[in-house]
């Protein structure tokens, strides 16, 4: 006996086919017969124990007891059709996803309280990831180097110097709170760009935690004890060196004696200083030298405060100081005196890479305190690279969802991929269409995430996820789309591989989506409600929508999503061929399958084309109903979908008649 295998789909040959077994001595002619398979225009390619047979071979005899493989050729023909029926019956065209999911980060840390209600101050955030602003936020920058203060002309300055963050900016407005810097009086900032010097202030800096408002007593008195007096600290880390010794001291009460009449008096305090090498673990290994004196005669009950500053040669050194004059106990009298602070100048960091740093020297007033100077805050536009379809610009202010995207996976705190890996073209179009839509993001990446879920959250401001292709990177944004990609019936999708799912309405399910975006000028928290008509938004979802600070977008997009969950709720699956590599994700398709329920919607494969190309013979029946219209939609042999063609009844069900000539490739 002969064993015939008949495939239906030329790319999986072993997963979709027919077995018969015939007489031995026949021709492959006479097999066709026996197993009643039809001869039409599709090429076929029939092999005898994998030997592949020319057409000449057909008419000789078949070796006894082999095996005949019968598959339709991938070229020189017309693979697929699908029949539709419109105006009231139309097929169904699906898009590979349906829609885009609700935006989520699950990998993503929530964000620091600087970003969120729980208060927008600078923060100290050592070991924490650099921030990484994009768009057009309003950012309260962390702080680059632990602040520090000193006296001068009895006023309190304080030094201090913030990192806005990764790459370069456009600064426009720098605040304190809500007002502009400007308004306080005695403020200095400057901007200080990727790999520029700092150089408003020493920004290297370390502070005795020892040495905070330590009074020191007179020789008169019992604490002075028995180490004549001093106290004192290591300012500096073992393993760094310091070349400046800046000792705070105040007089808390002022400096005064009061006589009888109450008429204020000079009073006089004295204290000295000294300083001596440490080894690493503390230890004095060198003489104790005169760092400075403090010799003050005042007559006021104002406090005073004084910063001494005394250069030294590098090293690490401890200070030590002790009061030199008697304190008075009477009532009268003020001359109590503090050691406020110690500190210890390295030698500049400088340069601090590729980020950009704000630098702000500040006197203290009553409206600059230490609520509000922690509350230094400024409005920002990221600069990044653009890509031109050619060549690559300098850092350009940019609040583009698109660069912001590639950022993430070219620069070195991101993936740092090559540009290889980026489909530019795609890019570059998505942009422009971006920007004529006036959708953009805005937003600060301020804690730990993952690229990909970084690359999430910019592309949800667009509608859109990020899709790895291949080798190739792109944005998929979820937007009408009229142009077929691929066809879908009986003889391409894999038996019993089709699966239509219906999601159905839920008691408990949301009703509504409310979102949560940026305000634009205040930088905080705020809801707009979206809701389909008819609903009382009695349930709604909780959405955060990462980069959005339009009202106006956050609504469009919220009606978007509760439109897509509403509305959207089947799904088609089904297993194909290599033909279904033809297809990304997004692309639109069209399906014609029993199982849909489509009435007038017929798939199958063309047998032969007249020599006109208008005639077409199909493998399967058509049905026309008077008072409709048809269209014919088919596939080439090189993947691409033509039509459709209009279609009109032939000489019989099985033949129909365009109203152009069909492509034949």
């Amino acid at each position: 006996m002969i064993r015939v295998i008949q495939s239906n789909n030329p790319f999986a040959i072993h997963a979709d086919h027919l077995a018969f077994d015939v007489n031995d001595g026949l021709n492959v002619w006479e097999v066709f017969h026996t197993i009643g398979f039809k001869e039409f225009g599709c090429k076929l390619t029939v092999t005898v124990d994998n030997r592949e047979l020319g057409e000449e071979e057909w008419d000789n005899p078949v070796p006894a007891d082999s095996v005949i493989g019968i598959v339709p050729k991938v070229e020189g023909s017309v693979l697929a059709i699908i029949i539709i029926a419109v105006v009231s019956i139309a097929a169904i065209a699906i898009a590979l996803t349906l829609t885009v999911p609700v935006p989520d980060s699950p990998h993503q840390s929530a964000p620091d309280p600087v970003y969120s209600l729980k208060g927008q101050t600078n923060q100290i955030k050592l070991g924490s990831p650099i921030e990484s602003p994009y768009g057009a936020p309003r950012i309260w920058p962390a702080y680059g180097a632990k602040p520090y203060n000193k006296y001068i002309n009895n006023d309190a300055y304080q030094y201090t110097l913030y990192c806005l963050g990764q790459g370069s900016y456009d600064v426009g407005q720098v605040f304190i709170e809500d007002l502009p810097i400007e308004d306080f009086e005695d403020v200095e900032y400057e901007v200080y760009g990727p790999n520029v010097n700092v150089d408003l202030f020493r920004d290297n800096v370390q502070t005795s935690a020892v040495i905070a408002s330590n009074e020191m007593y007179g020789p008169n008195q019992p604490e002075y004890g028995s180490d004549i007096g001093y106290s004192g600290d290591i300012p500096n880390d073992v393993g760094t060196t310091t070349d400046l010794i800046e000792v705070d001291i105040s007089l808390p009460r002022g400096l005064y004696r009061q006589d009888k009449k109450g008429r204020i008096q000079s009073r006089s305090v004295s204290a000295t200083f000294e300083y001596a090498t440490v080894d690493d673990s503390g230890t004095v290994d060198g003489p104790w030298l005169q760092l400075f004196t403090f010799n003050k005669t005042l007559h006021t009950t104002t406090p005073r405060r004084f910063t001494v500053s005394q250069p030294v040669d590098p090293g690490r050194y401890k200070i030590r100081g002790r009061r030199t004059n008697d304190y008075n106990t009477s009532a009268t009298v003020g001359n109590t005196l503090h050691w406020e602070t110690l500190r210890a100048y390295l030698p500049n960091v400088g340069t601090y890479g590729d980020v950009t740093m704000l630098a702000v020297k500040a006197r203290a007033t009553a409206n600059l305190n230490d609520q509000s100077k922690r509350k230094i805050n400024c409005e920002v536009t990221r600069k990044l690279p653009i890509y031109n379809g050619a060549v690559w610009s300098q850092p350009t202010a940019t609040r583009s969802v698109v660069w912001a995207f590639c950022d993430i996976f070219r620069a070195r705190y991101g993936a740092h991929l090559s540009d290889s890996v980026l489909d530019l073209a795609a890019l570059v179009e998505l942009d422009t269409a971006l920007e004529a839509e006036g959708v953009y993001f805005d937003w600060v990446f301020d804690s730990r995430t993952t690229v990909w879920d970084a690359a999430r959250t910019v592309c949800n401001a667009a509608r859109g996820l990020p899709i790895l292709d291949g080798s190739q990177l792109y944005i998929y944004r979820d937007t009408y789309k009229s142009q077929v990609v691929d066809l879908f019936n009986d003889e391409n999708i894999i038996k019993d591989s089709f699966m239509l799912n219906v999601s159905l309405y839920k008691v408990e399910e949301y009703d509504s989506i409310e979102i949560e975006y940026r305000d634009p000028t205040t930088w905080k928290t705020e809801t707009v409600l979206c809701a389909l008509p008819g609903s009382f938004g009695e349930n709604p979802e909780q959405v955060v929508l990462a980069g959005v600070n339009d009202r106006a977008r956050a609504y469009h997009e919220g009606m978007y999503m509760i439109s897509v969950r509403s509305f959207e709720r089947e799904e088609v699956q089904f297993t194909t061929g290599v033909e279904g590599l033809l297809s990304t994700y997004g692309d639109l398709v069209k399906v014609a399958y029993d199982t849909l329920g489509v009435d007038g919607s017929v798939g199958g494969y063309v047998e032969s084309v007249t020599s006109n190309r208008l005639g077409v013979t199909l493998s399967d029946p058509v049905d026309f109903v008077a008072g409709f219209d048809y269209r014919f939609t088919v596939t080439g042999t090189d993947g691409t979908v033509y039509g459709p063609y209009i279609a009109t009844q032939g000489a019989d069900d099985y033949n129909i008649i365009l109203d152009s000539a069909v492509s034949t490739q």
